[in-house]
């Protein structure tokens, strides 16, 4: 998040992208924040689509977010979706557990790709733009919470 109104992310920059309509937005004071996407490696994410391709957002594409209360792990979870059907990943915990609340209130928080990453777990960026933003007095630290990986038994079948 930037404190100058005249700073703004490069996403919003790129013409022809959703994240455009957000520059004169953020201009005028809307509150952004840049993010990791945590868990890239256990969804969708790098995938081969129907074309073949791996999937992964486009450079300032609207991706959906999605409160996820009932998570095993984080009761503050937050999904980061590519249109219905896809799930990316999710917010950082400290990221989620910053945004939850207003979330649940009803504050809106809009997403976009800030940066499509290289395939590799945590490379994914994301710019959050909202109300959602304005709930905490501080942002979380600009490097993620990273939960630590449990050790199980070894017919466990959590995928870490």
């Amino acid at each position: 998040m930037s404190d100058s109104p005249f700073e703004l992310p490069s996403a919003v920059l790129l013409a022809d992208t959703d994240a455009a309509v957000e520059a004169d937005r953020i201009r005028a004071g809307e509150l952004w924040h840049d993010a990791p996407v945590a868990g890239l490696q256990f969804y969708a994410y790098g995938e081969r689509g129907l074309n073949g391709e791996p999937i992964r957002p486009r450079l300032g594409q609207r991706l959906g977010l999605v409160r996820a209360p009932d998570n095993a792990f984080d009761g503050y979870a937050v999904e980061v979706w590519l249109g219905n059907g896809v799930m990316l990943g999710h917010l950082p915990a400290d990221v989620a557990g910053w945004v939850a609340g207003p979330l649940d209130a009803g504050r809106p928080l809009r997403a976009y790709c800030a940066h499509p990453g290289d395939g590799t777990a945590w490379s994914m960026r994301i710019l959050l733009v909202g109300e959602a933003l304005a709930e905490q007095d501080e942002p979380p630290p600009a490097e993620p919470c990273r939960l630590h990986a449990v050790a199980g038994a070894e017919d466990d079948d959590i995928p870490f």
